[in-house]
């Protein structure tokens, strides 16, 4: 679980910004390991600590009120089942003076801020209006797919594994049930409502994450223990699961890179050159690469189902295939967290991230601080009058500027020595301007090639949100 955290791309994304649903979903998930503790052992603190991580999560973000959701179906089931109720009716009294005490105390802060309270509880009014239907159905999923594909493979055989073991729920197990009911409910609401904000998916992957990861360890500690129970356990694994392991690996990569290769000049060098010899059209020679792509995969494919059964047998087979599923997919996962993470600038060509603010931002302040300095010899003094239309953005860039002011429709009278206006505004006549890049949105067109965009991301259509930094001409 905390390998796939740490690897998480949607995770280490929404971590870095200003975004409270990582808070939520951190403070959510607190509260409900701190209730099973409680559960467990009937310490008071253990409650306390609930009540005030789920007071935390309340105030964070609007998608906490799924993992309200979620906990309140979980206990109806629970009562539903008539299991035996756990409860100290003198710890409940205490925990809600705790959450009440936490929950008032941090949105008001302190009482300092009284407004806080009912920015709280509008929270609850964003994540209901959130819900009404819209939007494509498949945002979620298709997120969900391409940046967190070891949570989905194995969370999902997670969730079928529990489905069938629901009817004989074990205490041992109460809060894989919870998890999975919460991410469940979590997916479903995401599917169906109008709001396609990408953090929302953090709500997903939380609890999936974890449920994944039960699998994941509870399939390994079974492969181990039979692996050691067998005779000769180490030589085995040397001599026959690694051979078949390190062939698929490398016939994998190699498809990768036919793959990439293909993704990148729309052909095979092989099946290029093959097509030529027997004459073929371009039209049908396009058809003949994608074939080649098919019959390697296949071929490969049975080369490494053969190898694996007539050497291992089935059973042996099947948990070779499991983990170089699990290899793999890891490896796409990390691919897919430094592609969206660690480039040098955020790209707007990635589903998380619809928005990614331009390089030129830097450009505009540098030149700003030096029309500053040789106006003024200091950079942050030029007089600058700014469109607030150009967004909050750029008003956290010139922060450092003690004379920029925002107004709508600026002019360059009222001793403005700088104008700053939206890219299609006209400027102010007899000055000079210069264009910058503030943003990039991508559009709402899927890209022209799925499949290079998959593996570089480098197609498709985006928008550009342009300022124009108007100064007077040099004298």
């Amino acid at each position: 679980a905390s390998a796939l955290f740490v690897f998480s791309p949607s995770l280490v994304l929404f971590s870095r910004e200003t975004n409270g649903v990582v808070i939520a979903m951190t403070c959510a998930l607190a509260a409900l390991a701190f209730a099973v503790r409680y559960l467990d052992n009937r310490q008071p603190r253990e409650a306390y600590w609930s009540a005030a991580s789920l007071a935390l999560a309340l105030l964070a973000a609007r998608e906490v009120w799924t993992f309200v959701l979620a906990v309140l179906v979980f206990l109806l089931i629970v009562r539903l089942r008539r299991e035996p109720s756990t409860l100290d009716a003198r710890d409940l009294p205490r925990a809600a003076l705790v959450f009440a005490l936490t929950f008032v105390g941090v949105a008001t802060v302190f009482l300092l801020h009284r407004d806080g309270l009912g920015a709280a509880f509008n929270l609850f009014g964003a994540w209901l209006d959130g819900l009404r239907p819209g939007g494509s159905p498949f945002d979620p999923l298709r997120l969900l797919v391409l940046y967190e594909p070891v949570i989905v493979f194995f969370g999902a055989a997670a969730l079928i594994e529990l489905a069938f073991s629901v009817r004989e729920m074990e205490w041992r197990r109460t809060p894989l049930f919870a998890l999975a009911l919460w991410s469940t409910i979590a997916f479903i609401l995401y599917s169906i409502g109008a709001d396609k904000n990408p953090a929302r998916v953090v709500a997903i992957v939380v609890p999936l994450t974890l449920v994944a990861a039960w699998y994941i360890g509870a399939w390994l500690t079974r492969w181990i223990e039979a692996i050691q129970a067998a005779p000769d356990s180490r030589q085995t694994l040397l001599t026959q699961e690694t051979p078949v392991l390190l062939l698929a690996g490398a016939l994998a990569a190699f498809l990768y890179l036919v793959i990439a290769e293909f993704a990148l000049r729309g052909g095979v060098a092989i099946a290029d050159a093959i097509a030529a010899n027997l004459g073929m059209a371009q039209s049908a020679a396009a058809g003949f690469d994608l074939a080649t792509i098919g019959a390697l995969v296949l071929v490969a494919f049975a080369a490494v189902a053969f190898l694996g059964v007539t050497t291992l047998g089935i059973p042996r087979s099947q948990s070779v295939a499991i983990i170089f599923a699990l290899v793999v997919l890891s490896a796409w996962t990390f691919r897919q967290s430094t592609m969206l993470n660690f480039t040098f600038a955020p790209n707007a060509q990635e589903w998380l991230t619809p928005t990614a603010a331009a390089p030129g931002v830097r450009d505009l302040i540098a030149d700003i601080e030096d029309a500053s300095r040789w106006r003024a010899n200091d950079s942050h003094t030029l007089v600058i009058a700014v469109d607030p239309s150009l967004g909050a953005q750029l008003g956290w860039y010139l922060r450092d500027f003690r004379s920029a002011s925002f107004a709508a429709s600026p002019s360059a009278g009222a001793g403005a020595q700088a104008v700053l206006l939206p890219g299609d505004a006209p400027g102010p006549a007899g000055w000079i301007g210069q264009r910058y890049d503030l943003d990039f949105t991508r559009s709402g067109i899927p890209p022209s090639s799925l499949l290079r965009w998959l593996i570089f991301r480098d197609v498709g259509s985006v928008q550009s949100r342009v300022a124009v930094l108007w100064l007077p001409k040099p004298q």
